[in-house]
């Protein structure tokens, strides 16, 4: 096994969440000390030392290490460790405005014409980027020169902007600077798998030559131990519950920061590649992954490049993919697609999905995406068939062009393929993306109606608690057929929670409104479609599609956000 510590020198660490500047990292990630080693290789010497880049290498496919640091005591009411609330501090910023202004666009271009230089692969480009960069170079000299050269007449505004060079006089700019004092002033990190004996004490002198985790005054000593400690943190699987997101490295990501460092040269704004990995406390006794609907598998997403179209076509845009992708397959249409096999039994089938913006109070409830979504364990040859077809369909430009009813024709972007990954793997998270409607949570609430698959003995004059105790077992049992536990609570209304999403219609509703389902489309038997709001006693594990139109775009469910009722 391989084991760092970091020893923090002054108790304190000070690093902030990658996603949230204003909250302190804790626990450390990781890829943060990673990134401190690939520095100290790299600004060590002009050229790196081969046996420390190798290193580098064999580190990042060790994967992720379990986290040992300071958290909660046993009865888990408290914390052992202390966390700053931030405070904003005014600070004079690094230069003056007038700089800035003046001089720091040229230092820019001049680092990119070097950097262009050193890539130049022939006589032709190399001499072109260098005469580039002497005229770079000149241009630099005559802002300097117009910058600092006087006339004696200056206006106001210049000689506040001049003034600003002392730094009591620099505009002052709000500052936080999120800390965490550990109880214990040291964490380690610990890996299964091992380095060679060479690349332990090669990767030991490259630790000592870290002096700091995150911000400069976050001072630490960094050491390879022979000890093995008992881990506080381990890694998760996807859906773990408890779960805490932490940045890993896997193999490329050294590359992946090399190049980008070619671009970035230190001074434009740049990406630091990482894996993101849920985490779960060690301590806790608890299945790793909440529950999740059987049958749903990957999901391939087509987005809406124009012309997006209200929630309330959701059948319109459905029927018309499914149609487009059983035209473009090889006859005979494989049953994945057609969803109609050669006996009488169910055969697991594609189904499409609307993804809509619509989760939100701001919402404006337009659908920004189609996902195909896949059976759960389609092998090679479904899978195949599939990807045939949308290729077929894909005209010269890498799009799809998606005739609606009625002859209107929208266009849908280039297919992006989502797998069933943690439902963070998003940072922030994207509509048009699997790992949105991947959430665990125990209430959810329908985006699209859900179409009973059989009729609830209703009276026309039925209240709404009536309603409800008919529906109820019904859709219990339809979670159930999924493989989902039956919920605890099932409430029933025509109209959602979501502000932005249109209510259930009847045969003369608003044309904004969902149509009711219709088997087949508008000639089939309709079924009674209503919005619903479901909680379990535990946590689900999303994407949840119920009732007879989950293959057509309908019973499609977020979770529910706190204090909304139906």
């Amino acid at each position: 096994m391989l084991v760092i510590d970091v020893h923090l020198l002054n108790g304190r660490y000070r690093a902030t969440q990658f996603d949230d500047r204003s909250r302190p990292e804790w626990p450390p990630h990781p890829a943060r000390l990673f990134y401190a080693a690939v520095d100290a290789v790299f600004s060590s010497a002009d050229v790196p030392n081969p046996a420390e880049v190798d290193m580098l290498h064999a580190w990042e496919s060790l994967g992720a290490p379990s986290v040992t640091c300071s958290d909660r005591t046993e009865d888990a009411t408290e914390f052992a460790w202390v966390e700053r609330t931030p405070t904003e501090h005014f600070v004079a910023g690094n230069s003056a405005t007038s700089h800035r202004r003046d001089v720091q666009p040229h230092w820019s271009k001049i680092e990119e014409l070097k950097a262009a230089v050193a890539e130049a692969t022939d006589t032709k480009s190399l001499q072109k980027a260098s005469r580039a960069l002497e005229k770079a170079t000149r241009d630099l000299a005559t802002a300097v020169t117009v910058g600092t050269k006087s006339i004696g007449s200056e206006s106001d505004s210049v000689v506040k902007g001049v003034l600003e060079l002392l730094p009591e006089n620099r505009n002052k700019q709000p500052r936080t600077f999120p800390a965490v004092t550990p109880d214990t002033p040291s964490f380690s990190f610990t890996w299964d798998a091992d380095l060679s004996v060479v690349q332990t004490t090669v990767l030991d002198g490259v630790l000592a030559r870290i002096t700091r985790l995150g911000h400069s005054s976050s001072q630490v000593s960094c050491k390879v131990s022979p000890d093995v400690p008992s881990p506080t943190w381990i890694p998760g699987s996807p859906g773990t519950r408890g779960i805490h997101a932490l940045r890993t490295v896997e193999v490329g990501v050294l590359d992946a920061l090399r190049e980008s460092y070619a671009r970035h040269r230190g001074r434009l704004e740049r990406t630091m590649h990482a894996e993101i990995t849920p985490y779960r406390r060690a301590s806790v006794q608890q299945p790793d992954a909440a529950p999740a609907q059987s049958g749903i598998g990957e999901w391939i997403v087509l987005p809406f490049t124009n012309g997006k179209l209200p929630l309330s076509r959701t059948q319109d845009v459905t029927r018309a993919v499914r149609g487009a992708l059983i035209s473009h397959s090889e006859e005979p249409v494989a049953s994945i697609v057609s969803g109609h096999g050669t006996g009488d039994g169910h055969v697991p089938h594609i189904a499409v999905l609307v993804l809509p913006n619509a989760t939100n109070p701001q919402s404006d409830g337009l659908i920004q995406a189609v996902a195909v979504s896949m059976p759960s364990g389609a092998d090679v040859a479904d899978r195949g068939a599939v990807i045939d077809a949308l290729s077929r369909w894909r005209n010269v430009d890498g799009r799809f062009d998606l005739r609606l009813p009625g002859g209107p024709t929208r266009t849908l972007g280039e297919a992006v393929f989502h797998s069933d990954a943690p439902a963070f793997d998003d940072a922030p998270r994207r509509i048009a993306t699997r790992s949105f409607w991947a959430q665990t949570s125990q209430a959810w609430s329908t985006v699209t109606p859900i179409a009973l698959d059989r009729h609830p003995k209703i009276k026309a004059s039925a209240d709404f608690d009536a309603v409800t105790r008919a529906v109820a077992p019904i859709v219990a049992d339809m979670c159930e057929r999924v493989g989902l536990p039956r919920p605890v609570k099932v409430l029933v209304s025509p109209a959602p929670i979501w502000p932005s999403v249109p209510i259930v219609g009847r045969a003369a509703a608003s044309r904004l409104a969902f149509p009711v389902y219709r088997i087949g489309g508008g000639d089939g038997s309709m079924k009674f479609t209503t919005h619903v709001s479901l909680t379990f006693s535990d946590d689900i594990r999303g994407p949840i599609v119920l009732g007879a139109g989950r293959y057509f775009g309908y019973g499609l469910l977020y979770p529910t956000p706190r204090g909304a009722t139906p």
